[in-house]
């Protein structure tokens, strides 16, 4: 993807949710409005929902969800492709839908469709995209949306092994995790990667990198010559081939 558009009608209030390539279509203007009936019940009942203007509920930490979406020139079936990245920066599991409208000049929607996000979006920057088929695109001149789910503390429990988070580098649907320990065994490193598991069991994988030097350990990527000599381990899973593995540096 070349750039990203941020749709217009965001004022300081970002959109909310993510992705799979699961997206339920719907079919006409009532359904629009009768979403936005359950999404004020939802906001009664407690759930965090955010929708764009005029219409805008605020709730928690929603404005840690962003959304950006991209318009390709790339068409089927008589409709047009269009590209939605979400990013959850909050510290929490975000879990919901986020209903993207196509809308014309005067602001009247020509079509839409919903993304669902069942498996939830992981936290600390991760990101998750969709893709999107809207009809009579030609007349789409900017992008709406509403958002509704809520967000859950991900339980990942206590472990008696010394470490520290020196950094992450989100990418899409996976996570780069900087980690200093000044322990090297296999069972330990173990206990390490259980937390991960389950803090981002949500993403199609992730990779830790482990250093023995706190000061030396990387940040972000790409890693200084000074980050690489004290690296002493790396762990990767890829959930899309079933792989995984820790590997120690020679």
């Amino acid at each position: 993807m070349d750039r990203f558009h941020e749709p217009t009608v965001v004022d300081n209030s970002w959109a909310v949710n993510c992705v799979g390539n699961s997206c339920g279509r719907m079919s006409d203007h009532s359904t629009a409005r009768k979403i936005e009936k359950i999404a004020r019940a939802l906001v009664l009942a407690g759930v965090c929902i955010l929708i764009g203007a005029p219409v805008a509920f605020s709730v928690g930490s929603l404005d840690q969800i962003r959304v950006q979406w991209e318009r390709q020139d790339v068409f089927k079936d008589g409709r047009q492709k269009f590209v939605v990245t979400v990013t959850n920066s909050s510290k929490e599991l975000f879990k919901g839908t986020v209903q993207i409208s196509g809308v014309d000049v005067a602001d009247s929607t020509i079509d839409w469709d919903t993304i669902f996000l069942n498996d939830g979006l992981a936290p600390n920057g991760a990101k998750k995209f969709a893709i999107l088929w809207l009809k009579n695109a030609s007349r789409i001149t900017s992008v709406k949306y509403s958002v509704a789910g809520k967000f859950q503390t991900i339980k990942v429990g206590k472990i008696d092994v010394p470490f520290e988070e020196t950094g992450l580098r989100p990418g899409l649907n996976y996570m780069n995790v900087f980690v200093y320990t000044p322990v090297k065994d296999r069972e330990s490193l173990q206990k390490i990667i259980a937390i991960y598991k389950k803090r981002y069991n949500s993403l199609r994988g992730f990779q830790i990198m482990f250093f023995n030097d706190k000061a030396k350990a990387a940040r972000d990527l790409p890693m200084s010559d000074a980050a690489l000599s004290c690296q002493f381990a790396s762990y990767f899973i890829n959930k899309s081939n079933g792989k995984e593995g820790l590997e120690f540096v020679k």
